[in-house]
């Protein structure tokens, strides 16, 4: 775990299969030098990176268009065998519900390469827990590379113009026992409000994303 200790997690899918490339293992805590504490790639206030057909667990190809006509899009980067995108799957419902009717859209992206946790996986998954938001699969890697997302979960909020307004945990506690702060809920009622994110960055933390070199294999899961 990066910055928590949320469960274990099966060995298949934390070491990659014998013959499998190296991943290129990112860390959350060097950010751009003056622009961004966490992230890498982006800071707050930047355009947020498009993305175009990406397959999800309805069998439909989205992009990042589609959501145009909503105020605000959440772009959350999850995992169906992370023990912490488990422990924030309850939450996550909550928040989708409270917003359901609010011009909130909430998108989900898997960028992993673990076949136990290919694209009919995470339908199995999504239709167990009940998910209420759409769920994408990158194999590229590119939406997690362009977002900077270095573990799972991880949350970005962009704001009506698509520019990055909060980036970070969904709240304080990572396990769900001790939240004293809800990140991504206040920074989407600020924005609703026309207000900024109180709080516009956060330390994530999670499981490390594992970044693959070689490019992604045929996905034959559907």
């Amino acid at each position: 775990l990066v910055a928590s200790n949320v469960g274990s997690v099966a060995t298949e899918a934390l070491c990659p299969r014998p013959g499998a490339p190296t991943p290129t293992q990112v860390q959350p805590t060097a950010g751009l030098p003056g622009r961004s504490r966490f992230n890498r790639q982006l800071a707050v206030g930047d355009p947020g990176p498009p993305f175009e057909s990406l397959p999800g667990i309805d069998g439909l190809e989205h992009s990042f268009a589609e959501w145009r006509d909503r105020d605000i899009l959440v772009l959350m980067f999850l995992r169906s065998l992370c023990p912490s995108t488990h422990a924030h799957e309850e939450r996550l419902r909550t928040f989708a519900r409270d917003y359901a009717d609010r011009s909130v859209a909430l998108v989900a992206i898997s960028v992993s390469r673990n076949p136990a946790e290919d694209l009919d996986k995470m339908t199995h998954r999504a239709v167990k827990q009940k998910y209420l938001w759409s769920w994408l699969c990158d194999l590229s890697q590119a939406t997690a590379r362009n977002y900077g997302a270095s573990v799972t979960p991880q949350f970005f909020v962009l704001d009506r113009q698509r520019r990055v307004a909060f980036m970070g945990a969904f709240d304080y506690d990572p396990t769900g026992r001790k939240v004293t702060k809800t990140y991504v809920a206040d920074a989407v009622s600020a924005l609703l409000e026309g207000k900024q994110a109180p709080i516009p960055e956060t330390l994530p933390k999670g499981r490390e994303i594992e970044l693959f070199d070689r490019p992604a294999p045929p996905d034959r899961s559907r």
